[in-house]
């Protein structure tokens, strides 16, 4: 957590009740703490559900599934975050002190119609201790909150949600955070299990016969749960032939040449399962990659705007480097402060095929990013030319993808998978530039990485 963010200061429209506005649900099965009392001196529950009013919402730039937030509810030592939502109890509104605090957020759920599962589900990010967190449910019949202690599989199983509904079927809760570790909160949801969802972004649109291909599905996710299955359909035939277990990349060698529309079919810890289908097309062309493991590999480095006026030169560099492999001991490390907003850096290699002939290429690549959002963000270029570029013109004249570096939002250097496909016609030399890197676009100094590099370049149609 940055303590030199400026929390959220909202004004809570909340008060200090009696014990008995915390008492335990008849009706669920969980062990619940006698009173909050016994985690925060003086503090012994909230005010009953029917004194609610709203109170301003926050930041609303977050990802949770499963829920309707709804602000008549209250919260404290919060932050809105890109994977969900932070929970600091310790706060005390300058320093991480106390000792002694409770951190918490609400959320209403609208069932109407709902005739499923009563069941009330949690997923986290970093989750608390044990005996450390509870969920708050509105009971309205009896005017007070129920509070339930959050056993470890975050699951909470109700004989019925009837009590908790108020007459417009709206289910509110309070999830809460004491003690002293910071915990996050990805999604609250009511209901069974969510179905899994299955992505084959990341892999090439196009193939080299008889040459490994990545097939990915690193993107696929289970919201609820792990995903404990990722079967292949290589040949498009509805049967899902290649078993590939729980892993979520493999190689496989297509052969012979031809269009193959292949299908993935994931499956999550409690069966349900997902697919998604992609066209890549086998043909014979040229296979290349680079590890770095052995020095550069044929890629060299190059920058260009790096040089606004006599004095004000921007620094940079492009090395290999061992701080960060993706794989082995080497990958290449990108650096500059940008004062300017103008200069761009990248590593090229040169490639010599047939002249004035169309190719379709595919270049993929790791790249390490550290920006978790929006704010400070540079931009990645990946491009394929048939003339060498030298300046920023000569990039943005020609085949160029232009992409944000950053990680959505996860701590510290993540490496993200890169592809990017495109069609180039080479001139009367034969030659093919392809190149990978960033484009500064905001004043702040960055540094990235960029690891196994695969090139695959087949003629076109």
């Amino acid at each position: 957590m940055d303590l030199h963010k400026t929390p959220l200061v909202i004004g809570l429209l909340l008060s200090v009740c009696l014990a008995a506005a915390c008492a335990t649900s008849p009706d669920s099965a969980i062990d619940a703490p006698q009173t909050l009392s016994t985690v925060q001196a003086g503090v012994q529950g909230f005010a009953p559900p029917s004194t609610l009013e709203p109170v301003p919402p926050p930041d609303l730039r977050r990802y949770l599934t499963g829920m309707d937030i709804d602000f008549t509810l209250p919260y404290n030592n919060q932050w809105f975050i890109p994977q969900g939502v932070q929970l600091e109890p310790a706060w005390d509104g300058i320093t991480l002190i106390d000792f002694a605090g409770l951190a918490y957020v609400g959320y209403s759920f609208d069932l109407a119609g709902y005739e499923g599962r009563s069941r009330l589900q949690l997923g986290w990010y970093d989750p608390p201790p044990l005996k450390t967190a509870w969920v708050g449910l509105a009971n309205w019949g009896l005017d007070r909150w129920d509070w339930l202690a959050l056993p470890p599989s975050a699951n909470v199983e109700l004989d019925s949600l009837e009590p908790y509904l108020n007459s417009e079927d709206c289910l509110s809760t309070i999830v809460l955070a004491t003690g002293t570790t910071e915990s996050e909160l990805h999604w609250l949801r009511v209901g069974d299990n969510l179905k899994p969802c299955a992505n084959m972004s990341g892999t090439a649109d196009i193939a080299v016969l008889g040459q490994p291909f990545t097939l990915s599905a690193l993107s696929s996710l289970d919201l609820d749960g792990t995903l404990a299955l990722y079967e292949w359909d290589i040949d498009g035939d509805g049967e899902y032939e290649l078993n590939a277990g729980d892993a979520a990349q493999i190689e496989h060698v297509f052969e012979p040449a031809g269009e193959y529309h292949v299908g993935l079919r994931v499956t999550d810890d409690m069966g349900a399962t997902d697919i998604d289908f992609k066209d890549i097309a086998v043909s014979e062309g040229i296979y290349d990659f680079a590890g770095f493991e052995t020095g550069w590999q044929g890629w060299a480095p190059d920058v260009a705007d790096v040089i606004v006026g006599l004095g004000d030169e921007i620094y940079w560099e492009i090395d290999l480097s061992t701080k960060l492999p993706f794989s082995g001991t080497h990958s290449v490390w990108l650096t500059a402060d940008n004062r300017t907003d103008a200069c761009k850096l990248w590593v090229e290699k040169r490639f010599n095929l047939a002249p004035d002939t169309a190719y379709t290429v595919n270049i993929s690549y790791k790249f390490a990013s550290e920006i978790g959002g929006e704010i400070g963000t540079w931009t990645i270029i990946a491009g394929a030319m048939n003339a060498d570029p030298e300046t920023g013109y000569d990039i943005f004249d020609q085949g160029l993808n232009r992409e944000w570096t950053y990680n959505g939002g996860v701590p510290g250097f993540t490496w993200l998978d890169k592809t990017y496909t495109m069609d180039v016609t080479t001139g009367a030399a034969g030659e093919l530039y392809l190149l990978a890197g960033v484009w500064g676009v905001f004043e702040v100094w960055q540094t990235y990485y960029i690891d196994d590099i695969t090139v695959q370049i087949v003629p076109a149609g």
